[in-house]
């Protein structure tokens, strides 16, 4: 992400309404960016990964912007970048097949 470290990436997990856990990476932007790839952090190659843009100030899912396949090291290059204003986010959620759902899992 242009070199610059006051970009915030977060990992977390939610609960289904079935018992179990997905991981996500929620994106969150101090400066407008032009998003070529990003990097998903012990997500194996070849995963599949939804991109969907949230709203700011309430974390609510907008929309699907992307979806692609992770590639080698966990990075996810976009066919189309995305562009991101100042305070704006996305959330990527990997399909984690082959992830376990304990790995990092804070609960």
């Amino acid at each position: 992400m242009n070199g610059r470290y006051s970009d915030l990436v977060v990992k977390g997990w939610w609960r289904s309404s079935r018992g179990d856990q997905a991981l996500w990476f929620t994106f969150h932007f101090e400066d407008d960016r032009l998003i070529h790839r990003f990097h998903l952090e012990g997500v194996p190659a070849g995963e599949r990964v939804s991109v969907f843009q949230v709203n700011p100030s309430t974390g609510e899912w907008l929309g699907l912007l992307a979806t692609e396949t992770v590639g080698q090291d966990g990075w996810v290059d976009l066919a189309k970048p995305i562009t991101m204003r100042a305070k704006e986010a996305f959330v990527a959620v990997p399909e984690l097949s082959s992830v376990s759902s304990e790995e990092g899992n804070p609960n």
